[in-house]
């Protein structure tokens, strides 16, 4: 039986990749917010140092708004992303 990265093309491969990454980038964002608002958000993108937050409606974009300062800092500090 052949692995299943080698049934997908190139462009799928790449797609289940960024994929993965965004899972794993949204976990580690998870754990540096506080409980209440890590429930309501996940990331959206990261492209070129700009990481993108979605959120389930208006009142905890209004609330990670307040926390983005605190949050850019311990993901510079704990999780070593500099950018």
């Amino acid at each position: 039986m052949r692995p299943i990265n080698r049934c997908l093309n190139k462009q799928l491969i790449d797609l289940c990749q960024r994929s993965m990454q965004l899972e794993e980038l949204s976990n580690k964002v998870a754990q540096l917010l506080p409980e209440e608002l890590a429930n309501q958000c996940q990331v959206g993108s990261f492209n070129k140092g700009c990481l993108v937050l979605t959120t389930t409606d208006s009142v905890w974009a209004s609330q990670l708004r307040y926390a983005i300062p605190e949050l850019r800092d311990k993901l510079r500090k704990e999780a070593k992303m500099y950018q």
